[in-house]
């Protein structure tokens, strides 16, 4: 829900953290249709998904 609201602000958004909460939240995501898939990120490395939000790389890691 909260998402859902700021989606209109949210150019990219990355979200790190382990590999099962990882599935729950990309089904969630994209059941929900919020964002786009190239404004996501999923990784289970917080160094990664940082230097993909400093890129100007867009594309969805599935």
């Amino acid at each position: 829900m909260h998402i859902r609201h700021l989606s209109p602000r949210i150019i990219k958004l990355a979200i790190a953290t382990d590999k099962r909460s990882l599935w729950h939240i990309r089904k969630a995501i994209k059941k929900a249709n919020i964002l786009e898939n190239g404004q996501l990120y999923f990784s289970t490395d917080m160094e990664e998904g940082k230097t993909w939000l400093v890129s100007d790389e867009f594309r969805n890691k599935a």
